[in-house]
């Protein structure tokens, strides 16, 4: 559904609605909202979902366990050897993802919708689904670290050494984010007279990401595409409500979204501090 149809929908329930009373839709509670779907936007360029290379599945209809696939669960075998040894050996887990609301609420005109200001509305449309993606980041991002156990990161040494725990962990193509506080002891960091921080990447040669969803002095080093995050139907939900406050001139819209995310393989990930004492 394109700006142009949800906006005459739009306009048809207004017009339609606005035949009975505020008074008349308090005393018998008729609904005062309508609800109009649209695909949801793709994720823009600047997301953090995006730049990362995350998993991200559309269209699900249910909980959804999704399978671990790491060397825990991967085996070469000879031929003359039995399969079913190495499968005893091997161990087996998934993440299951689950439904949780994200939702974005604003007030505005309603002679934004009675006339044609289709660039308006569609840039409104698309700044809150936008909002709705760096809520669901912030929350993945910090749900994902909570309950982590977090190395301290003071110096140079201490960085290095977490990367050789990444090393060591086989996590492929790591890539760091990290919170704005402990981006700004980072860029403070020196090995020797060398800074640490050299533009989008460490001195070791990692690519470093800053974002301001990562909470207090995050730092979070992992292969991105072991993060899997779903979505609940391809339709963003509108309930535009114009009648609550019509006497003033004010329609109001929210979008209901459904989104989870989750580590498919917690050891492609490795986190750090660089707060003393957490």
């Amino acid at each position: 559904m394109n700006v142009q149809e949800i906006l005459q929908e739009v306009r048809q329930s207004i017009a339609s609605k606005e035949k009975r009373s505020v008074i008349d839709v308090a005393r018998i509670g008729i609904d005062a909202s309508k609800t109009v779907q649209k695909p949801m936007v793709a994720l823009h360029p600047d997301s953090l979902f995006a730049k990362l290379g995350v998993k991200v599945m559309s269209n699900l209809t249910h909980n959804t366990a999704y399978p671990l696939i790491n060397s825990q669960t991967t085996a070469q075998i000879d031929e003359s050897e039995d399969p079913q040894d190495f499968v005893d050996q091997l161990s087996f887990s998934s993440v299951v993802l689950r439904p949780k609301r994200f939702f974005s609420y604003v007030k505005y005109s309603k002679q934004i919708l009675m006339s044609d200001n289709a660039d308006l509305v569609a840039a409104l449309l698309e700044d809150m689904e936008r909002a709705i993606i760096e809520a669901v980041e912030e929350d993945v991002f910090n749900r994902i670290y909570d309950g982590e156990s977090a190395s301290s990161i003071s110096d140079y040494s201490s960085l290095v050494a977490l990367e050789l725990a990444a090393s060591q962990k086989k996590i492929n193509n790591p890539v760091y984010v990290v919170s704005p506080l402990a981006a700004q002891k980072l860029k403070s960091m020196l090995n020797s007279v060398f800074p640490v921080w050299m533009g989008d990447r460490l001195i070791t040669g990692k690519m470093i990401v800053e974002s301001p969803l990562l909470t207090e002095e995050r730092i979070i080093l992992g292969d991105w595409s072991r993060l899997v995050v779903g979505i609940w139907d391809k339709q963003s939900n509108y309930t535009l409500d114009d009648l609550s406050e019509a006497k003033d001139g004010i329609a109001k819209i929210i979008i209901n979204s459904y989104w989870d995310g989750g580590l498919a393989d917690p050891n492609a990930f490795v986190f750090a501090t660089t707060a003393s004492g957490e």
